[in-house]
């Protein structure tokens, strides 16, 4: 039988000419306040290129200047209502967690990306192996990702020696974390694999690895002068085996 629907909001892209819209003669689709794609008649509809970009959470964000894009959106505040009217201003259309404000904006919104998600880390060994003898040379390769909004944090870089419990910083074992570079600003944009991180030869002095037993390498960023992680924590674990 005939049905009515609504589309109000929202944004239609990829078809052409709104030919994903299939309707019957007894029905009828009302579509308001939304960008489609080849246009489609309706109050406050638009059909101009909504610029969408990549975030945390998927790939339907839209562009903001303030968020670090060239340009803005032309689906930015042009909704049908206040975002706070319509229960949307905890979401986001932006890639940097700042919540819908003033007029909705069109399109999905987002939850708020945990803050663990500004940057990512991962780290490897090279040569990919678990086990090193004395006098066995490696290194810890580091992968870095950061999105569009430039990073400011302190970078923690941990050794842990799994059978004695203590853990280095960089500078002494035991004693409070310590950050190995602090207020370091990451730019937007970064993609880089297979960094160098830290050469290791066996038996070592610093970092200190010189009694059998497994290490884990451990990096993680945070917010500056805190321990609140902006980061996933990566780790690279390897055993150390000496001969009697």
């Amino acid at each position: 039988g005939p049905i009515e629907a609504s589309v109000i909001d929202s944004i239609v892209w990829g078809e052409t000419e709104a030919e994903f819209i299939y309707k019957d003669e007894q029905s009828k689709v009302n579509i308001t306040y939304s960008t489609v794609e080849g246009a489609y008649y309706g109050k406050g509809n638009k059909k101009d290129d909504p610029i969408f970009t990549s975030g945390p959470n998927g790939s339907y964000y839209l562009s903001h200047t303030g968020a670090g894009q060239s340009a803005n959106s032309p689906c930015i505040d042009i909704g049908s209502d206040t975002a706070e009217n319509l229960e949307l201003n905890e979401l986001t259309t932006r890639i940097d967690n700042v919540t819908d404000s003033g007029q909705v904006d069109m399109g999905f919104h987002y939850l708020l990306a945990a803050a663990t998600d500004q940057v990512k880390f991962a780290l490897t060994t090279d040569p990919n192996q678990s086990t090193f003898a004395n006098g066995d040379s490696f290194n810890i390769l580091l992968d870095v990702t950061t999105y569009s909004t430039p990073v400011t944090c302190d970078i923690y870089i941990v050794l842990f020696n799994m059978g004695s419990g203590g853990a280095y910083f960089g500078l002494s074992w035991g004693g409070a974390p310590k950050a190995a570079l602090k207020d370091l600003l990451l730019p937007s944009g970064i993609s880089l694999k297979g960094v160098t991180l830290l050469p290791i030869t066996i038996p070592s002095l610093n970092p200190p690895i010189a009694d059998n037993g497994t290490y884990t390498l451990a990096i993680a960023a945070a917010k500056p002068g805190t321990l609140e992680f902006l980061s996933n924590i990566a780790t690279a674990s390897f055993t150390v085996v000496f001969e009697d």
